[in-house]
């Protein structure tokens, strides 16, 4: 299976800063405890990375 990565236009990939938050949205999504997790737990996982890629 290819990384989602590879499915970025030109445009887009060579763009480390999104490469990299969807690599840490993967890893967030991927722990065992995801589905566990108060949903509020996660929205702000999810927030926290969304800030460190548009309010760099």
């Amino acid at each position: 299976m290819r990384p989602i990565t590879q499915e970025f236009t030109p445009r887009y990939a060579k763009s480390e800063p999104l490469i990299r938050c969807v690599h840490n949205f993967a890893a967030i999504l991927s722990q065992p405890t995801v589905r566990t997790k108060p949903a509020e737990e996660l929205y702000g996982d999810i927030l926290e990375l969304a800030g460190k890629l548009f309010f760099v």
